[in-house]
């Protein structure tokens, strides 16, 4: 996908948009989703797939956990 097309500009907004912490977002062209999963160093075998939603609803469960002070 060209960098500067209308696709990925939308898509960068709305990452942006839904996630307030810095997220890595790799763009991938020809190759499916566990092609790319493996291509990463992950085992698609042994995971269960998020949707952006999930991922929303995962985040905010870590975030509302308190947390702890680190022990020096």
């Amino acid at each position: 996908m060209e960098r500067d097309c209308a696709e990925a500009r939308s898509t960068a907004t709305l990452i942006a948009q839904r996630t307030p912490d810095p997220a890595c977002v790799t763009w991938c062209s020809g190759l499916d989703v566990e092609q790319v999963a493996r291509c990463s160093g992950a085992d698609p075998e042994s995971e269960t797939p998020m949707t952006i939603t999930g991922a929303e609803i995962e985040h905010d469960d870590i975030a509302a956990v308190p947390k702890s002070p680190v022990a020096t």
